[in-house]
C-alpha cells in the first residue's frame, strides 16, 4: 500500500519545520522557476488563529524562492463579515511579511473569476466561481489554521478553498450539505502541498475567535485529508467541544465526503507520519 507523508512537528521553529520539509521533498517541484500562488485563511481582519500567521507567510516565501520560484503571490477573498480582503491583509499583518520576503498579495474580489462546475460536484446545482489567477500560476500553497467552526465543525486544508470562491457562492454554500459542498470545492483547486499551522488552536468557536489553546504543532502534507485527518486528531487531544468529540476523525463530514470524492486517501493505514 502506497503511503502518504504527514510531517507532525511539535515545538519546533519555523526554520527547522521547513528544513524538515525540504529534507522530505514536499517542497520540490516538477517546473523549473515557478510562479506560486500561497493561498492562506484571512477570512476576517482578527489576529492569528483567527487568521494565518504573518510570520510563517514570511518564512515560507522567504523558502520558495529558495527553492526557485520566480514569482511569489499571497491570495484570498475575505468572508461577507469582513470584506476589504486587501485592508485584512495589512492590518493583520500579511500583507508587509510578504512583501519583506519579495512577494505581493492580491485580493480575489479585485480580479476575474470563472464560472465552473465539476462533473462529479452533487451539491453546486449551477456550479461556482473561482479566481482566474488559480489557474494562472503553476502551483498552490494551501495555508491554513486548524480550528473549530461554528457552522463548519472545523477548519483545515479543505475547508481553506472556501477562500477561493465568490462570496455570493458562498451563501449557498452556508444553506445546507456544508461539508459536502467544502469538498466539492476541492474538486476545482488542487494544492501541491497543505501546511496546517497548530500553533494556536481555537477549541470552541471559531472562526474569528474561540476558546484558545497552544498546541505547538505545524502540519504538512501533498493529501488533504491526510493533512485533516492529522489536525482532527489534534483538535480532538486539545480538548475540542462539539460534533468533534461526538464523532471519530474519519466520521467527520468533510472527511467522509472527500472520501467519496477521492480527493485524497481513505484510511490510517495510508498515513506515514514524520516528526
Amino acid at each position: 500500500m502506497r503511503k502518504v507523508i504527514v510531517v507532525i512537528a511539535k515545538n519546533t521553529s519555523i526554520g527547522e519545520f521547513l528544513r524538515i520539509l525540504d529534507r522530505l521533498n514536499l517542497l520540490s517541484f516538477s517546473r523549473g522557476g515557478p510562479r506560486i500562488l500561497i493561498k492562506p485563511n484571512v477570512n476576517t481582519d482578527d489576529p492569528y488563529p483567527g487568521t494565518s500567521n504573518p510570520d510563517l507567510v514570511r518564512e515560507i516565501i522567504r523558502k520558495l524562492y529558495d527553492k526557485g520560484a520566480s514569482e511569489i503571490v499571497v491570495g484570498d477573498s475575505s468572508s461577507i463579515v469582513s470584506m476589504n480582503t486587501r485592508l485584512n491583509m495589512k492590518k493583520i499583518g500579511i500583507e508587509k511579511a510578504a512583501l519583506d520576503a519579495g512577494g505581493r498579495v492580491v485580493a480575489f474580489e479585485e480580479g476575474r473569476w470563472i464560472k465552473i462546475k465539476p462533473d462529479r460536484s452533487k451539491h453546486w446545482r449551477i456550479g461556482f466561481h473561482i479566481p482566474r489567477i488559480v489557474q494562472e500560476f503553476d502551483y498552490l500553497v494551501n495555508l491554513t489554521v486548524i480550528k473549530t467552526h461554528f457552522l463548519a465543525t472545523y477548519t483545515g486544508a479543505l475547508k481553506n478553498m472556501v477562500g477561493c470562491i465568490k462570496r455570493l457562492d458562498r451563501i449557498w454554500l452556508h444553506l445546507g450539505n456544508i461539508s459536502a459542498k467544502i469538498a466539492e470545492i476541492n474538486l476545482a483547486i488542487s494544492p501541491v502541498i497543505n501546511i496546517l499551522d497548530a500553533r494556536k488552536v481555537f477549541i470552541k468557536g471559531g472562526p474569528r475567535r474561540g476558546e484558545l489553546r497552544d498546541a505547538n504543532i505545524l502540519i504538512a502534507s501533498k493529501d488533504r485529508v491526510a493533512s485533516d485527518a492529522v489536525g482532527l486528531a489534534v483538535l480532538k487531544l486539545m480538548g475540542a467541544r462539539g460534533d468533534i468529540q461526538k464523532l471519530g476523525v474519519w466520521g467527520q463530514g468533510q472527511i467522509k465526503s472527500a472520501i467519496s470524492l477521492n480527493l485524497g486517501i481513505k484510511s490510517p493505514n495510508e498515513i506515514e507520519i514524520r516528526a
